[in-house]
């Protein structure tokens, strides 16, 4: 919807160079790594990108996770998985055999567990992909008034001040289990 739609923003989301001219970045939310999730029942180990081709990996459609996979060689229905829910990636993970992994931003793993009554204990950090945290930002469509950006990044730079930011992000990050 922010992509196409006037005065509609979307948070967070990772500033690619795909995405760069699509949308306003107002201003950063987080940082954020890109991890490897598994069950930690089924002990994998990964120790390079390259590794990971040989499983079967869920993701995100058109999300950045999605993207890097993509521009990595992997190929949908043999080792990637595509859905349009960002929810449904644990289900996924926890119910079907044959999704090994997902790729997703390990902090939010507690939160989406929550929201889908698993228990946060049963997923695993099992490989970080980057080496720099990505950036995450609230972004506008392309459209959106100059003066609306300008009272919404003052805002957030107001609450990244007084401290709300950082604590809206520790209510829902989950700690890192393990990176190789």
């Amino acid at each position: 919807m922010a992509l196409n739609k006037t005065n509609t923003c979307i948070y967070s989301m990772a500033r690619t160079a795909e995405r760069e001219n699509k949308f306003i970045w107002v201003n950063t939310i987080a940082e954020r790594n890109v991890s490897l999730i598994g069950l930690s029942e089924r002990n994998l180990h990964i120790n390079s990108f390259g590794d990971a081709k040989k499983y079967m990996i869920a993701v995100i459609r058109d999300d950045v996770t999605h993207q890097l996979l993509v521009n990595k060689g992997f190929k949908e229905g043999i080792n990637l998985f595509v859905v349009n829910n960002t929810h449904s990636l644990l289900m996924l993970l926890s119910k079907r055999k044959s999704i090994d992994l997902i790729l997703a931003d390990g902090y939010t793993i507690k939160y989406r567990a929550q929201f889908n009554k698993l228990d946060p204990a049963i997923f695993e950090n099992v490989y970080q992909l980057n080496k720099k945290p990505l950036d995450y930002y609230f972004a506008c469509n392309i459209n959106t008034p100059p003066a609306i950006i300008k009272q919404l990044r003052h805002s957030i730079n107001q609450m990244k001040v007084n401290g709300q930011i950082d604590k809206i992000i520790s209510e829902w990050q989950y700690p890192v289990i393990r990176v190789n």
